[in-house]
């Protein structure tokens, strides 16, 4: 057996060994999510991206997977915002977004782009999904209210994956084990300076993840795998 290593293309393949994941749905997909691309090329991927330039790249990088696009956000709550694009790195094209609920002054520097957009529960739209779904969530800290916003359907999710920042990985762990997920793994660790800033968490549904995982009370050695 192959030693598990806290990547997030490792912890998929570990997955799909004891899954068969014939969804995908993938909140925040900027310009593509390549491990979920690679572990589940037969899956219908649902894909969620309301930043209007990463929509060819995105028809690029799923051409040859079953996909379907969304230009919305997804939210707790139905409203009308405005999604305001930023440049982090010091070009001329946005790197990231945010959703603010009042216009904001557009300087081509920092401010990118201020447009209009429609914000959406994913309870509220009309998708009908296989329920032993996959749901990744990266949207720069609107992940709980996303999270909140599948209301039902989430019980029907078998892995979650969120990322989390050394602030709000608390209360992203708390969330998803309320909702009947177990912590299945943590990787992509990204540190800034000399601490840990933010890491993806993997969550599998509760009974799932009591079948994949190997009682300790039976205890084998040949399963221990300190990293290192």
């Amino acid at each position: 057996m192959t030693a598990p290593r806290p990547s997030k293309i490792d912890v998929l393949r570990r997955i799909r060994e004891h899954l068969d994941i014939k969804n995908v749905i993938d909140v925040g997909v900027n310009f593509g999510t390549p491990e979920l691309i690679s572990a589940f090329p037969k899956a219908k991927h649902y894909l969620f991206e309301p930043m209007e330039h990463f929509r060819d790249p995105i028809a690029s990088k799923y051409q040859s997977l079953e996909h379907e696009l969304f230009c919305v956000a997804l939210s707790d709550r139905d409203y009308d915002a405005w999604l305001v694009e930023k440049n982090v790195a010091g070009g001329n094209s946005a790197t990231h977004s945010q959703i603010l609920e009042k216009p904001v002054d557009v300087d081509g520097k920092n401010i990118i782009k201020c447009s209009p957009m429609e914000i959406r529960r994913f309870d509220s739209l009309s998708i009908t999904v296989d329920p032993n779904f996959l749901l990744k969530i990266d949207v720069d800290g609107k992940d709980l209210e996303v999270l909140l916003g599948f209301g039902e359907h989430l019980k029907r999710a078998s892995v979650i994956i969120i990322e989390a920042t050394f602030a709000t990985l608390g209360a992203r762990l708390r969330s998803c084990q309320e909702a009947g997920f177990q912590l299945w793994d943590i990787v992509d660790l990204v540190y800034y300076g000399p601490a840990l800033y933010q890491c993806d968490l993997i969550f599998v549904r509760n009974p799932l993840a009591v079948r994949m995982r190997p009682p300790i009370s039976n205890f084998d050695k040949g399963l221990w795998e300190p990293f290192r």
